[in-house]
């Protein structure tokens, strides 16, 4: 896509004239409308008015094998280090938020006891502990679930991104 394509398709992007385009980076509407049909280019600075209004990278407005601001090798790399640290970041919380529910249920089932009749001569015996809890009320499954969010936040959050 070429310079002047680029800049017809942001000036109706924003549903203005050439007049009003022309208007807002100061140059006449018979230069803008030149530029659009490709019979002439832009100096310098005007190339970086454009640019700033209309918040695109000056290597997308001049590279023709540009599509968008994403074809361009820097934001490529960008973004692809951004989604590492957004992987990271979602990974390690849901890790800490399973570490988090874990020593919860465990502090709860370490302070949990039952009797327990042991023999036929009527002995009691106190029985401490998470198992106890997860026991009784059948809490294995959150506890499984628990150290799952750990281990699949600690995948998500350390392991490389596959190159697309």
């Amino acid at each position: 896509m070429t310079f002047g394509e680029k800049l017809l398709k942001l000036r109706k992007g924003r549903g203005w004239t050439q007049e009003e385009l022309a208007t807002k980076i100061n140059v006449s509407r018979q230069a803008l409308s030149k530029w659009e049909q490709g019979t002439a280019l832009p100096d310098t600075e005007n190339v970086l008015q454009v640019s700033r209004l209309f918040g695109v990278s000056t290597d997308y407005l001049l590279n023709d094998d540009y599509e968008s601001d994403g074809d361009i090798p820097a934001v490529q790399t960008t973004g692809e280090r951004l989604q590492r640290r957004l992987n990271r970041v979602v990974g390690l919380a849901i890790s800490y938020l399973g570490v988090i529910g874990f020593v919860a249920l465990a502090v709860v089932g370490a302070n949990y006891s039952e009797e327990y009749p042991m023999t036929q001569e009527g002995v009691v015996t106190t029985v401490r502990g998470l198992h106890v809890l997860l026991e009784r009320y059948n809490l294995y499954w959150l506890a499984a679930l628990l150290l799952a969010a750990i281990v699949a936040g600690v995948l998500v959050g350390l392991l490389p991104n596959k190159k697309r």
